[in-house]
């Protein structure tokens, strides 16, 4: 009876050690937590915070996720929320992704400028219906009051678009292809020349490049950003032509993108400082 008594007092004990261990495990994770999520808010306040950047080294999800809910919550301040989307935007995690797809409805252009180019990036292909609605509301359904500002928007949107590879989007490009806006409609011949790999709008790029219109920068940088292996080396020609532009400022652009063409591979949108 005595032996009995001692081994359950042993087991008691036993147990009692194995929950505080698991106590102080959740205690030292909640705290690890709280800590990623004041890293986060430093880096979104400052991003060169050495602190920061030590601590996301180290702790990189958790870093990850004291981002997400930054740029998830609206009573942030606005410009702590773009610095940790474009930082997200970046990756290719997709516990962004649910985030981001809210963010689509943001508005903040620049908080909807990041999320499509994330969504592009996590290259889950599920976000294809809500970037096509996204389109109309910046294009169509004239959603938001800054016209100018959402033709940045939609170059995002578009190459997100592009990259999902989803034919389902063609209808949506096909509306504004025709649309009277200039920059709608190249955006979506460039788009649609993505997906589609049709001479028709190969041409409408042709034609944009041996002109004067002042969105070929844009244009050059974007062709960066659809390129694949299916459409690389029409790509490279159509922009060593613009290598002996007389602009200059297109010959300098036009260098940089088949720089970044010539190793694809790396980061995407890592030289995208004009968006």
């Amino acid at each position: 009876m005595k032996s009995k008594f001692i081994l359950l007092s042993i087991i008691i004990i036993i147990v009692i050690i194995i929950i505080i261990i698991m106590l102080i495990e959740v205690r030292e994770e909640n705290q690890l937590k709280e800590e990623a999520f004041k890293m986060a808010e430093i880096f979104s306040k400052n991003p060169e915070a050495k602190e920061a950047i030590d601590f996301a080294n180290k702790n990189s999800e958790l870093f990850t996720d004291g981002l997400i809910k930054i740029v998830g919550d609206n009573n942030q301040n606005n410009s702590q929320r773009e610095i940790a989307a474009l930082f997200l935007a970046t990756k290719k995690d997709k516990r962004a992704f649910e985030t981001f797809i809210k963010c689509l409805d943001s508005s903040n252009d620049a908080i909807r400028t990041f999320a499509a180019r994330g969504l592009g990036n996590i290259g889950d292909k599920k976000a294809v219906k809500n970037l096509c609605e996204a389109w109309s509301l910046e294009t169509t359904n004239c959603k938001w009051e800054d016209k100018i500002y959402s033709h940045t928007v939609i170059l995002e949107i578009a190459i997100a678009l592009v990259r999902l590879g989803d034919k389902k989007a063609v209808p949506f490009f096909l509306k504004t292809y025709n649309n009277d806006d200039r920059i709608f409609n190249l955006i979506s011949a460039i788009a649609l020349y993505g997906i589609l790999k049709e001479d028709i709008y190969l041409n409408v790029i042709k034609d944009v490049l041996q002109s004067n219109d002042p969105f070929r920068v844009k244009i050059i940088f974007m062709l960066e950003d659809i390129c694949n292996k299916n459409n690389k080396d029409t790509i490279i020609h159509l922009l060593r032509k613009c290598l002996n532009d007389d602009n200059p400022e297109i010959r300098r652009v036009t260098k940089i993108t088949l720089g970044n063409i010539g190793k694809l591979g790396t980061s995407p949108n890592s030289n995208k400082n004009w968006r």
